[in-house]
């Protein structure tokens, strides 16, 4: 896998045209040197030891987290690959070892972590505004707008039945490892406990054995088959 090319929240040229319900009063916009307008907002932050306001451009915060997912999947990679010769220390009182161990769980955790808030956050950002869910019920029907969609309904009925309904298009079958990485991403942010430690034995086994490249590759496919060419490689082909 390559790093992603950035993109903003909202962006558009004029030539092109753009969405009317985006452009509100106060809503501040920039120009690109491509001639594009981007979604922006205003902050004072320091500029030669003063404060000065700035409009910044709002980046698209799936992307974000989609690419610090991956920035973090390959740190892990590295090191992991020195992992068993660290741990092949007697002494596990050396710094050395201690740290590698922290260093690598912790970054896989937040490579876990990041990976399954893009495909929240993507889920969350590709709901109509115009557009209300029903939920049929035996005691009637429970309607949602996007608000309480985002709300109240979980995770696996927004991928399964939501945004089938409001967008006219369903996804064959869910990448597999979409769920093995909803079902480590519930373990991690509820860690239990047990008498035996077999529950954090069994994470920790999780997390070594978590294929990180392919759920990658399976959230690409997922957000790419709901808005085409969402998540492209960047035009320089580097890994980072």
């Amino acid at each position: 896998m390559k790093h992603i090319k950035k993109k903003y929240l909202y962006e558009f040229s004029p030539s092109d045209g753009f969405d009317k319900s985006k452009i509100v009063n106060g809503v501040r916009f920039i120009a690109s040197l491509n001639g594009k307008f981007i979604r922006a907002f205003s902050e004072k932050l320091r500029v030669n030891g003063e404060e000065v306001l700035l409009d910044l451009p709002i980046p698209d915060l799936t992307l974000i987290y989609y690419n610090m997912a991956y920035l973090y999947g390959k740190k892990r990679e590295s090191l992991k690959s020195n992992l068993g010769e660290k741990l092949n220390s007697i002494d596990l009182e050396d710094e050395d070892v201690s740290k590698e161990l922290y260093s690598y769980f912790g970054i896989s955790v937040s490579c876990i972590i990041l990976a399954f808030t893009s495909l929240e956050s993507f889920m969350n950002a590709i709901l109509p505004d115009d557009k209300t869910y029903e939920r049929k019920k035996s005691t009637g029907v429970e309607v949602y707008d996007k608000e309480n969609i985002q709300r109240w309904l979980g995770f696996k009925e927004k991928i399964n039945n939501v945004l089938p309904a409001l967008l006219r298009k369903r996804m064959g079958n869910i990448p597999d490892m979409i769920w093995k990485l909803k079902e480590l991403r519930d373990n991690i942010i509820h860690t239990k406990s047990n008498i035996g430690f077999s529950i954090e034995e069994k994470l920790m086994n999780d997390i070594l054995d978590f294929d990180f490249e392919r759920s990658l590759s399976d959230i690409r496919v997922f957000m790419n088959f709901y808005k085409p060419d969402y998540i492209e490689d960047c035009e320089c082909g580097g890994d980072f």
